[in-house]
């Protein structure tokens, strides 16, 4: 009997022993009784298959052909040459009484250049010329370890540029410029963080209630007699059965302080959130922190549902990424001191790697493998590659420069721009004085209501304080 399946540790390619079937009974037990190995495949599909389907109801043909919203959505993310520049740590000046007194004499020091490069603080380069494309419905892998500069690059692709000094290069997304994207459909854009920022005694179904209410489109992007509060009802019942959070609509959210849902639940409750914004373009950081590996996984299962279905382009920076988790993602970006050192085809990126010199442990993930290669203690190297291999961040970038993989990105890019013009073309034929900008949903009156009643919920969980 010959075993079919990727590397691990349960697993070889060569006749089965006795060791080797009871390694099999145990890991089949893994997997809730899948009695085949080839079934397993087959049972994760199958799940894919049946979120695609629930996801469906929501932006499933009938309504974005009827949407205008849906109509009008900014499709696909291309970055060209992204350099990022920040303050050194430490060089920073830091506000003190006197500047009371030194504010003015310094500005104007700035600006007849008296002083001004001794008063200024020192930059380095945190992302260095950075270049791909995230074409609609794919997902990206980014992979590096902490301070290599992952936040950095899904906090720019996700357009939030506040707190770095300069941010050089170009990004489109849809064909509109990352600045079109600030001032008139901000909305469409999405970053989170590694920590999920909730209102802690606020229930399940207040915060999911609130983001649905603060994001239901006008009449001209719903589908025919569909009101405000049908479209309201409808996702919420959609969006809580497709993230098995049923059960939690009672509780609050909870803290560190106040316990509520779990971390998993907690998490399912941010891409619930993710869903009803409807962005195209979502950023995640490091959004499996502090759960398990199932939770983990069933966690990039659902994002890979969404961008499917929602034709999203979707980053997620992982710092531990099992193989099953390495099978979701459609391309994969390493990042090592702020230069790009892979960005290609998940499929691709363990053989280019090979060819550089590099030896891929036996028992050893695709993705502990890539991260693994920025550690000269943890980097296997390939007999008679030693005097040829990268060995810093720099020469890491130097090679993939060089690489046929680089080429079929710029190529890649040059494919997808070719397309842009008739999708601009498209969703401008689409588009309405309503959806000019959608950087708000409801009129002023309405948001404040809103915020008004949040606010009400928030101080009625929270009874302590408010009677303090």
């Amino acid at each position: 009997m010959t075993l079919h399946s990727r590397s691990g540790p349960f697993f070889s390619r060569e006749t089965a022993d006795s060791d080797t079937k009871q390694l099999l009974t145990k890991h089949q037990r893994n997997f809730s009784g899948v009695t085949e190995i080839g079934s397993v495949t087959d049972h994760r599909d199958n799940k894919v298959k049946g979120l695609d389907r629930r996801m469906a109801k929501i932006f499933g043909r009938a309504r974005q052909k009827q949407s205008e919203e849906e109509r009008t959505r900014h499709l696909g993310v291309i970055f060209k040459n992204v350099t990022v520049k920040g303050q050194v740590l430490g060089d920073a000046i830091q506000a003190t009484m006197g500047d009371v007194f030194l504010g003015l004499p310094r500005a104007l020091g700035g600006i007849f250049g008296r002083g001004a490069t001794e008063a200024s603080p020192s930059t380095k380069t945190i992302l260095n010329k950075f270049t791909g494309c995230i074409k609609p419905g794919e997902m990206l892998l980014v992979l590096g370890r902490p301070g290599a500069g992952v936040s950095t690059f899904l906090k720019v692709l996700g357009n939030q540029r506040n707190g770095f000094e300069r941010v050089e290069g170009k990004v489109s997304y849809g064909g509109e410029s990352a600045e079109t994207m600030a001032s008139t459909f901000r909305s469409e854009i999405l970053y989170n963080p590694e920590a999920d920022l909730h209102y802690a005694t606020l229930k399940v179904k207040d915060t999911l209630r609130f983001a649905l209410q603060s994001r239901a489109p006008a009449p001209h992007s719903r589908t025919e007699g569909e009101t405000q509060e049908d479209y309201v009802r409808e996702f919420f019942q959609m969006a809580t059965k497709v993230f098995w959070i049923e059960h939690t609509m009672e509780t609050i959210v909870g803290n560190e302080f106040k316990r509520g849902v779990s971390g998993g639940e907690k998490k399912r409750v941010s891409i619930a959130e993710a869903l009803v914004t409807k962005a195209t373009t979502q950023c995640w950081d490091d959004p499996t922190r502090g759960l398990d590996s199932s939770a983990a996984l069933e966690y990039v299962r659902i994002l890979r549902s969404m961008t499917n279905t929602a034709r999203m382009s979707t980053a997620v920076g992982l710092y531990q990424a099992s193989e099953d988790m390495w099978d979701y993602f459609d391309k994969v970006l390493l990042i090592d001191g702020g230069e790009c050192c892979y960005f290609g085809p998940t499929q691709s990126a363990v053989q280019y790697f090979k060819d550089l010199g590099f030896e891929k442990p036996e028992r050893s993930t695709s993705a502990d493998f890539l991260i693994s290669l920025s550690s000269e203690h943890q980097r296997k190297i390939r007999p008679g590659f030693e005097d040829w291999i990268p060995r810093n961040p720099s020469e890491f970038a130097e090679a993939f420069q060089a690489s046929d993989q680089r080429s079929n990105n710029l190529m890649e890019i040059t494919q997808f721009e070719s397309r842009l013009y008739g999708m601009m073309e498209k969703r401008r034929d689409a588009q309405s004085s309503a959806t000019k900008t959608k950087n708000y949903a409801l009129p002023f009156w309405k948001q404040v209501w809103i915020l008004a009643h949040r606010q009400a919920l928030v101080l009625k969980g929270d009874p302590q304080t408010l009677g303090s």
